[in-house]
């Protein structure tokens, strides 16, 4: 309190007026301050003021000190002064308004500004803080919430291995158990806290806290989180469903809801590579159960398969709505971004890309037992062919190995024993083998996902799968066992194969792709039995070995810590088997010990048929109209990783692939020549050579990982979807179906077709030219046309122009404002003299695509035969039609010009750009009088006639483009 500061109750209150000049950075001071906390232990209406006055002081003297006198913290120690802040929060009333802040406010500057480790000891211990901490504060009142987080926040920069002893006590840690509550607050500044805090617990190699954590009741937090994060992608879902409109506030609403998703599985993630001693396995088991399963698996299984589901999938499925599986693929692709802990990135992937034609060796006689259950060894046996049922440990364990079944089966009524530990729960891999039983897996939904003809699904499942390629988290063994390895860590996999072990190397593998061979079933089959369903178990052997060997790997569910000693008689929490090295998580059948040549060579081409079917059905999906072009983009991309690219990589296609490719650049072609026939002719050329570049580069370099990235992509699917419901007519014009009542104007309508065509067609050509060369032209076929090119060429109101040709007409701009003008033609391509024959036609055609042709109405010149241009409108898309009721009117439809759609393009994202053009794209209409119907029907049959030669010159600019695709 300053010197020169106090009223009559500060005085009554604090004492004589002598007291109050004291010198205001002293002991003395702090001494006086203390003597007003004791002489004012309740507070009242009367002495609030004073008391949140005295204890800011406190907090400024206590910093003061710490940089310049540590008598001053002896002295806050030595008399225990933060007692009296505990024994005003003692007080109910105290717990709100500003006595709490100042309190809370003045504890959280003593912990961030005190350096000393010995202060913070002194101030830590007593148990003062702790008891602050597990007080019930109001937390209605945003201020008290937002210094408690304070606190909080202070607390976890000071949290070691040293100091939560002072926190955890007697089987109490009201630290952790208070900040875990406000897990799913409203406000994302306290849930950061939280997160913030419970990491640097989880972080601490304390073994008491550690069991803490993971035992009951404290370890319904992670069942809490999970089930969370699962409601984040139900509010995702509901959100997704208003996005289709494309407003500013529909677009951020979702990208801030993603954002959270996103935190919340980084955080997830944190946990998981925190490294504490059977954290990870309890949090796997809560994130499979409460996310995995009703999030990512459900809604897509559910959906293709509702007329087929069995009694096993229905024990797993849960009473919830579930997720589109639009969301739900959303949710997986941006969870391969972000998750790095391999167990269970591998354990998703594995569910989503099982091995087809594989049996998983679980049957009704086969159950794993209860020394299974809880080893989590059941998965071990079944994945190296013996039956679930057999336990017995392998005579001779290699040092490096699990521990045998039987030991691990005699610790677990030790560890269900300790009070409040859950009994052991059936792992997700025996989840993951239930449903592989059923006999619609997953595997079979997603590829029926790929072959639908639901665009924007089908471009999430695209998208999940570039995930899956992309994810540094998904080992090897994996991907190429889901037949997603990418050609040259496939070819570097081969090598060091031979390295290791030569005689398992197959030399031919190193330069091979995923076709169709004789040993995969037909391409035809399986395009037409998408849903093909897994053969059964197949009978074991005597010796208990199944005749077929699971490719599946096993993963460890639990990473052990550098800094924790092996324990081999650690017992299993929640169905998952610790193991000792980290590099056994990428250990799978082709490193293990005992594999046989047969075997390898057996999964080999296990992993090559599910490379097979994985790139059949993406060249399938390429057959599917109106796909958004980060779809073909990231298509381009899979198959440039997923098949060899060198010079004779043509010879790498299988015939059916080859087909498929080649009626799918048909199809390409002739929406483009379709488009050529249209109003927007004019411009695809300009869009050609403008996408050229973009997606050339979007193929090579497949931009998914941001969560900006994310969101336009799956706002294109939905505006390209919504083509579907409009499809242009002979001359262009969109014929409306659905959206009848759409205010959008024709012109939008056919420039979003034109668009949609040319990116087809753009991607698929350097598709072809990506597979059969391994290159992509940096420049199109042909000539790229600029914006300044076209701005040069283009007539503006007010420019006098000689007429050759022009019949003269009336018009109304506005009502009562009629005015004689002359009708013509202006901007037509001229022939150059020079040139004779091919070449002068080839020319005229180049030159088309940078000519402005225009309908003018013009003002007479001052010359004869000269106008001075009053409107204009595009020839291409004028449209004209005499009217029938009144033959001497012409109705002249007014595009607008291509340099405008151009600037739209640039000024947009690719998930926005249909809707700008829907927004920004207004037609005119012209009504011109004439004064015979003669003079109006050769005004028409004048422009008719020029736009057919236009249009043809326009298409035989495209000759180039498109015979280059057609020689691919």
């Amino acid at each position: 309190m300053s010197k020169r500061t106090g009223s009559w109750l500060g005085g009554l209150l604090l004492g004589s007026s002598e007291e109050q000049e004291l010198d205001r950075f002293s002991i003395e001071h702090l001494r006086h301050l203390r003597e007003v906390l004791i002489r004012n232990p309740v507070v009242t209406h009367a002495n609030r003021d004073a008391i949140v006055e005295t204890l800011r002081s406190i907090a400024e003297l206590m910093v003061w000190g710490d940089q310049h006198d540590p008598k001053f913290l002896d002295y806050f120690l030595e008399n225990n002064i933060l007692q009296h802040f505990t024994h005003i929060l003692q007080q109910r009333s105290n717990r709100r308004g500003e006595v709490a802040v100042q309190v809370l406010q003045t504890l959280s500057m003593l912990i961030q500004n005190i350096q000393s480790k010995t202060a913070i000891f002194y101030l830590f211990s007593n148990n003062h803080i702790n008891e602050v901490v597990g007080m019930r504060f109001d937390f209605e009142n945003e201020e008290v919430l937002g210094h408690y987080i304070t606190l909080l926040k202070s607390i976890s920069l000071k949290l070691n291995n040293n100091t939560v002893q002072f926190f955890f006590s007697n089987g109490l840690f009201p630290l952790y158990t208070e900040a875990v509550k406000l897990i799913n607050h409203r406000d994302g500044m306290v849930r950061t806290a939280v997160r913030t805090l419970t990491l640097k617990v989880y972080h601490i190699r304390d073994p008491a806290v550690q069991s803490f954590v993971i035992s009951q009741p404290a370890n319904h937090y992670f069942t809490r989180l999970a089930s969370y994060v699962a409601d984040q992608c139900q509010v995702l879902d509901d959100l997704l469903a208003l996005l289709g409109g494309g407003s500013s506030t529909a677009i951020y609403n979702v990208d801030s809801c993603l954002a959270e998703v996103e935190d919340l599985l980084s955080y997830c993630n944190d946990i998981l590579s925190a490294g504490a001693n059977g954290l990870a396995s309890l949090v796997l088991q809560c994130l499979w159960e409460s996310f995995a399963l009703p999030v990512i698996v459900e809604p897509l299984v559910t959906a293709v398969g509702s007329s087929q589901q069995g009694p096993q999938l229905q024990q797993v499925k849960g009473d919830s709505k579930l997720l589109h599986p639009v969301c739900a693929l959303h949710v997986l692709e941006r969870l391969l971004h972000i998750m790095s802990y391999t167990p269970f990135v591998d354990l998703l992937v594995s569910l989503l890309c099982p091995p087809p034609q594989t049996s998983m060796n679980i049957s009704p006689d086969a159950t794993p037992s209860a020394s299974d259950q809880a080893s989590g060894r059941a998965t071990d046996r079944a994945s190296s062919g013996h039956s679930a049922s057999t336990s017995q440990p392998d005579s001779s364990p290699d040092k490096h190995s699990n521990p045998p079944a039987q030991h691990h089966a005699e610790a677990a009524p030790a560890a269900n024993g300790v009070a409040g530990r859950p009994p052991p729960q059936p792992s997700p891999w025996q989840a993951l083998f239930a449903l592989h039983e059923h006999s619609l897996a997953y595997r079979e939904c997603f590829l029926a996902v790929l072959h639908g003809e639901d665009s924007q699904l089908t471009a999430a499942a695209v998208r999940a799968l570039v995930a899956v390629v992309q994810s540094k988290a998904v080992s090897e063994n994996v991907l190429s066992a889901c037949g997603l390895l990418p050609v040259r860590r496939r070819r570097h996999q081969v090598l060091m194969d031979a390295l290791i072990g030569g005689e398992r190397s197959d030399p031919a593998s190193l330069f091979g792709s995923p076709r169709s061979s004789s040993q995969s079933p037909s391409p035809e089959r399986e395009m037409r039995e998408p849903h093909r369903k897994f053969p059964a178990p197949s009978s074991p052997s005597r010796n208990g070995s199944s005749s077929r060997q699971d490719p599946l790997p096993q993963f460890p569910h639990h990473q052990q810590h550098p800094s924790d000693p092996p324990d081999p008689g650690t017992p299993t929490t929640n169905g998952f088997a610790p193991h000792e090295h980290h590099q056994q998580q990428a250990q799978g059948p082709l490193q293990q010990d005992g594999v046989d040549t047969q075997q390898h060579e057996g999964q080999v081409e296990q992993h090559a048929e599910a490379s097979g079917q994985c790139v059949n059905a993406l060249f399938g999906v390429l057959l599917q109209p109106l796909l958004p072009s980060t779809c073909l983009w990231h298509i381009g991309w899979l198959l440039s990783h997923l098949l060899a690219h060198a010079q004779s990589a043509s010879s790498q296609l299988s015939p059916h692939q080859q087909r498929l490719l080649d009626q799918a650049a048909e199809v390409g072609q002739a929406g483009l020549v379709e488009n050529l026939q249209g109003m927007w002719c004019d411009a695809v050329a300009v869009l050609v050579g403008w996408e050229w570049p973009h997606a050339r580069r979007a193929i090579w370099q497949a931009g998914t990982a941001s969560t900006a990235a994310a969101v336009q992509a799956w706002l294109q699917a939905i505006q390209v979807q919504g083509l579907a419901q409009t499809s242009p007519g002979r001359d262009g014009s969109p014929q409306r179906g659905a959206a009848a009542g759409s205010t959008v104007s024709l012109s939008a309508e056919a420039a979003k077709h034109v668009l949609q065509s040319v990116h087809t067609f753009v991607a698929l050509t350097q598709i072809q030219q990506i597979l059969h060369t391994g290159e992509i032209s940096e420049q199109a076929p042909i000539p790229a046309v600029t914006e300044s090119v076209l701005r040069s060429n283009e007539l503006r109101e007010g420019t006098t122009v000689s007429l050759d040709q022009q019949v003269t007409c009336s018009v109304a701009f506005a009502k009562g404002q009629e005015r004689r003008v002359f009708f013509a033609i202006q901007g037509l391509p001229q022939a150059d003299s020079a040139l004779q024959g091919a070449a002068a036609q080839a020319a005229l055609a180049t030159a088309a695509t940078t000519t402005v042709a225009s309908v003018v109405l013009a003002d007479p010149g001052q010359q004869s035969n000269t106008g001075v241009v009053l409107s204009l409108a595009p020839l291409l898309g004028a449209n004209p039609e005499v009217g029938r009721s009144h033959p001497r009117w012409l109705h002249v439809h007014v595009r607008p010009h291509v340099r405008g759609l151009l600037k739209l393009l640039k000024g947009s994202s690719h998930g926005t750009v249909l809707m700008s053009i829907g927004r920004q794209l207004v037609d005119g209409h012209w009504v011109l009088s004439f004064a015979t119907p003669q003079q109006a029907q050769y005004a028409q049959d004048m422009v008719v006639q020029h736009t057919a030669r236009l249009r043809t010159l326009h298409g035989e600019a495209m000759l180039p483009m498109l015979m280059s695709s057609r020689s691919l």
